[in-house]
C-alpha cells in the first residue's frame, strides 16, 4: 500500500467537501444569492521566478519583495480558510519555493486543518531535502510544470535545469516520500510543442503520474477578440497555427480517447479538452459559457490582494487588513461576482474543467484506488 491512513482519510474528506460545495454554486449562479463557500484559495506567493518561460505573463509585471505577505500573514488567512470550511489550498508563483519560509509555513497551517494542499513548481528547486521537507510539513500533491520532451522543455522555458529538475523530482517524490506527497504535470499546448504532447503523456505514464493541459494565453484581449487565428500567429509565434490546426485537433481527439480509455492519466474532462481542441481557431466560441470562479475561487496575489480570478484582476480586498469572510460576502464582491457569470474575457484555464459530481465519484474512485493500491 502507497499511502498511510491519515492521507487516505484527507483525500476521502476532500473528494466529500468537494462534492458538498458542487450544488451551491450552480444554486449561486442561478439565483444571483451567494450560498457558495469557496472551494479553494489560490495564493501567488511571489512575481519572483528563477525561468524566463516563453509563455509566462507573470514576471513581467514585478511586485516590490518588502510588500509581499509575511509568514505570519499567510498564517492567519489559512486559519480563516478552516473557520470558512474552505477544504483546498494551491500555491503557486512566480517559483514559489523562492519564498521557502513563507509557503512551509502556511502548509504546516494548512496541514494541521486537514486542509488539501498543492504546490505549483518548475521543480528546479526541488533537491532532496526540499522535497522531504514539503512532504513533511503536509503538502498533497505537486504540478510540476512540463511542457515537452527535453530540447523543446528548455527552449520554451529558457532554462537548462528545465527537464533535469523535472526528472529529479518525480524520482524523488517517488523515492523519497513515502507516499506522503505525490505529482502530476501541467502541460501548457503551444503551436511550438505539438509534437511533444503524446510523448509527454507516455513519458507522465512511465512515471506513474497524470497530466494536466491547458491552453496556451496570449495575454493580449485584443489579439483574441479581434483578430484571426492567421493574424494571431503571425505575432507570437506560440498560438497554433492555421497549418498546424488540423494535426492539433487530431491529437486533441487522441487525448479525449485516452482520457476515456484510463481517467486518471489525464485530468482534464473530457468536456474541457473539447474546447481546448477548437481554442486557437475561435476563442470566443467558449466564452459564451458562465464563469462560476468567483462562486468557488478565491485568488490571493503576493501583496495580499484578493481578486475574483487571474485575469479579473480588480481587488475586492487585502488579507493584511481584512478577513477572508468579511471580503467573500462584501457587497462588492457579490457585485462583480455576478458580473462575472456574464464575463467575456477569453480564457480556458484550469478552473473552467470543475468535473462535475459524476466525474468525481468514477474518476475520483478510481484515481483513489491508484494511488492507494498502486
Amino acid at each position: 500500500m502507497h499511502m498511510n491512513m491519515k492521507k487516505l482519510k484527507k483525500i476521502a474528506k476532500f473528494g466529500l467537501k468537494y462534492a458538498q460545495g458542487q450544488w451551491r454554486v450552480p444554486i449561486s449562479e442561478k439565483t444571483r444569492w451567494n450560498i457558495a463557500v469557496p472551494v479553494q484559495v489560490y495564493w501567488m506567493v511571489t512575481r519572483r521566478c528563477n525561468f524566463e518561460c516563453q509563455f509566462c505573463d507573470v514576471i513581467r509585471h514585478p511586485d516590490n519583495v518588502r510588500e509581499e505577505l509575511t509568514p505570519e500573514e499567510a498564517v492567519r488567512f489559512v486559519h480563516q480558510m478552516a473557520d470558512m470550511g474552505i477544504y483546498k489550498l494551491g500555491i503557486s508563483g512566480g517559483e514559489p519555493l523562492l519564498r521557502k519560509k513563507h509557503i512551509l509555513a502556511a502548509i504546516r497551517t494548512a496541514n494541521e486543518h486537514g486542509i488539501w494542499t498543492g504546490l505549483g513548481t518548475n521543480a528546479s528547486l526541488l533537491d532532496e531535502e526540499n522535497v522531504v521537507e514539503l512532504a513533511e510539513a503536509g503538502v498533497n500533491h505537486l504540478s510540476i510544470s512540463l511542457d515537452g520532451m527535453e530540447e523543446t522543455q528548455v527552449y520554451l522555458r529558457r532554462n537548462p535545469k528545465a527537464w533535469s529538475g523535472v526528472v529529479n523530482a518525480l524520482r524523488l517524490v517517488k523515492e523519497k516520500t513515502g507516499g506522503r506527497m505525490f505529482a502530476k504535470l501541467n502541460y501548457v499546448l503551444n503551436n511550438q510543442n505539438i509534437d511533444e504532447i503524446l510523448p509527454v503523456v507516455n513519458f507522465a505514464g512511465e512515471n506513474g503520474v497524470s497530466i494536466v493541459f491547458v491552453p496556451y494565453n496570449t495575454y493580449n484581449q485584443g489579439f483574441i477578440r479581434t483578430m484571426t487565428q492567421v493574424e494571431i500567429a503571425e505575432k507570437d509565434n506560440l498560438w497554433v497555427s492555421a497549418e498546424n490546426q488540423s494535426k492539433y485537433e487530431a491529437i486533441i481527439d487522441n487525448l479525449i480517447w485516452i482520457k476515456k480509455k484510463s481517467p486518471t492519466a489525464i485530468l482534464n474532462t473530457v468536456g474541457h479538452l473539447r474546447q481546448v481542441k477548437t481554442f486557437f481557431t475561435n476563442p470566443k466560441s467558449n466564452s459564451s459559457n458562465a464563469c462560476g470562479s468567483a462562486y468557488r475561487n478565491m485568488h490571493i496575489d503576493p501583496l495580499g490582494n484578493v481578486i475574483p480570478c487571474w485575469t479579473f484582476t480588480q481587488s475586492m480586498g487585502n488579507v493584511k487588513t481584512q478577513t477572508l469572510k468579511e471580503i467573500w460576502y462584501s457587497q462588492e464582491y457579490n457585485k462583480i461576482r455576478k458580473a462575472m457569470l456574464k464575463c467575456n474575457l477569453l480564457c480556458m484555464g484550469g478552473c473552467r474543467m470543475y468535473p462535475s459530481i459524476k466525474d468525481l465519484v468514477f474518476d475520483g474512485t478510481r484515481m483513489v484506488r491508484a494511488k492507494v493500491f498502486g
